[in-house]
């Protein structure tokens, strides 16, 4: 057995549903088996086997239970341990009829026969060719019908996997459409206008302006926002954004300002309907506002 397949005694052992208990274990060998022409096959012989031992009493009374509660349940096993039995009765027990049938000779001899002692050796080795001959019709129409009963198994596993890699197929294809679609939906949201929010010294914390309020709408992926910094320097800054407990849900460095303006995009995702402040480094205070989140397009 090659490498790559497991061992006979784990195939055995997974037919006789010792590996029940272990699930990602027994459906990583089914999956396996499957998708595996070789292993299939190797499998089906491991089967015969285990069918042979049974009929020959050679297993021990677990596996016996094990055999009719668990490795009996598909019809295609059962239908392989019948076979198996029609085959031991066709070679261990002869036809009746051969046993029984006696061939009578003629009273008299033909006419160009001199005397009898020249019919009955022709005629006793006439009868032992025909008995031989109808146990080879015999076990000639046995083996056919072996052969047309694998092949009919074997038609019907292809079948099964040529389903399973079709159906296999199709769901690969509607989740690479499934996936084309979301990339289609996150271009067109990324497209659409974001929030905008406006800062200034007067929405700093305890300032005597009137908090600002920024309406965030069910499309909206960012949050366009301006600071104003007054009289500071241009140059790069640090940002956070904080809940009103003080939780930083965002924050960003080296965002450069100019001509006093510090302008950046923070993302909608996880800003909720409440108030928040955003702290900018060398501000003495935090900006803050109220977010409003709006259910309606």
């Amino acid at each position: 057995m090659k490498n790559k397949f497991p061992s006979e005694d784990v195939i055995r052992q997974y037919l006789l549903g010792k590996f029940d208990d272990q699930e990602e274990r027994e459906d990583r060998l089914s999956e396996q088996m499957l998708f595996d022409h070789e292993l299939s096959e190797i499998v089906d012989s491991i089967e015969d086997e285990i069918i042979e031992d049974y009929l020959d009493g050679a297993m021990s009374a677990t596996d016996q239970v094990a055999i009719r509660q668990y490795f009996l349940r598909p019809v295609e096993r059962q239908e392989k341990l019948e076979f198996a039995q029609l085959l031991r009765r066709r070679f261990e027990t002869r036809p009746a009829g051969f046993a029984k049938k006696k061939f009578t000779i003629p009273s008299e001899p033909p006419a160009k026969l001199v005397d009898d002692t020249s019919t009955r050796p022709h005629s006793s080795h006439w009868h032992s060719h025909s008995r031989t001959f109808y146990e080879l019709a015999a076990a000639v129409l046995v083996f056919a019908f072996g052969l047309l009963y694998n092949s009919s198994v074997n038609h019907k596993w292809q079948s099964q996997l040529e389903a399973s890699r079709l159906s296999q197929t199709q769901i690969q294809e509607q989740l690479a459409q499934q996936h084309e679609q979301v990339a289609d939906l996150q271009k067109q949201l990324q497209s659409l206008p974001p929030a905008m929010l406006q800062l200034s010294n007067t929405h700093f914390r305890g300032g005597s302006g009137n908090e600002h309020v920024v309406e965030i709408k069910p499309w909206n992926q960012r949050v366009r926002t301006e600071v104003d910094l007054g009289s500071a320097p241009s140059g790069d800054y640090e940002v956070r954004l904080e809940t009103k407990s003080g939780q930083t849900i965002w924050s960003q460095t080296k965002l450069p300002a100019s001509s006093g303006v510090l302008s950046f995009d923070m993302p909608a995702k996880g800003i909720s309907a409440g108030e928040y402040c955003l702290w900018v480094s060398s501000q003495p205070k935090p900006y803050c506002f109220q977010a409003r989140i709006s259910k309606t397009s």
